[in-house]
């Protein structure tokens, strides 16, 4: 239910008096109270910090506690047009987790397996940079190449197709990468994006 109350939410100050706004304040503030109850009994039974077994020795707890705070901080005046103060509302249904056996544990097994994680990230990365380099090797510059009118600089009508290598321009073109008029280079296919220019669009390249 908190989860829903966090989408009801309107954005934009013309939709300030909208009834879904409302009664997305009244939930949100139903809800904060109800979670800061629980909040004080569980601290009540438990001890707060002292022991082993206080209420803020568990992880969860900890994550339970700080979605309460910066919920009654978000309350205070000015604090709603803080955009981070917003965003952290959505960390409400972190709770959901908090709550269920079977979520936490899932949860502490993906931590756990991070380490292993990253080494087989690090392989991944290395194989990408290896196929970039080979990449940018063979195909530099290379899809910027169009078959123009040299008299006009008009690009044949299938624009985006390239030339050179197995395609030959038709008759009263020729393979350019530059506008003969502009002189600036053609733009790569897909709005730029797919290109092996520098490294960085290499990878994103490969990575597709």
């Amino acid at each position: 239910m908190a989860c829903v109350a966090v989408q009801e939410d309107v954005a934009g100050q013309a939709w300030a008096a909208n009834l879904a706004n409302q009664l997305s304040e009244s939930s949100e503030f139903f809800f904060t109270v109800a979670f800061t109850l629980e909040v004080v009994v569980l601290c009540t039974a438990y001890g707060l910090v002292l022991h082993s077994g206080a209420y803020l020795h568990s992880p969860w707890n900890r994550i339970d506690s700080f979605i309460v705070l910066m919920s009654w901080i978000s309350f205070f005046p000015g604090m709603k047009a803080i955009l981070w103060l917003r965003t952290l509302r959505l960390i409400k249904p972190l709770r959901t987790v908090s709550k269920n056996q079977n979520m936490r544990m899932l949860i502490t097994a993906l931590i756990g397996s991070i380490p292993m994680l990253i080494s087989v990230t690090m392989l991944w990365c290395m194989v990408f940079v290896l196929f970039g380099i080979v990449a940018m090797q063979l195909w530099l510059g290379e899809f910027h190449y169009r078959c123009v009118d040299p008299l006009t600089g008009e690009p044949e009508a299938e624009s985006e197709r390239l030339c050179g290598g197995d395609r030959a321009c038709p008759s009263g073109f020729d393979c350019l990468k530059e506008d003969p008029v502009t002189g600036h280079l053609f733009e790569n296919p897909n709005h730029g994006v797919t290109n092996f220019d520098n490294f960085g669009w290499t990878f994103v390249a490969v990575f597709q």
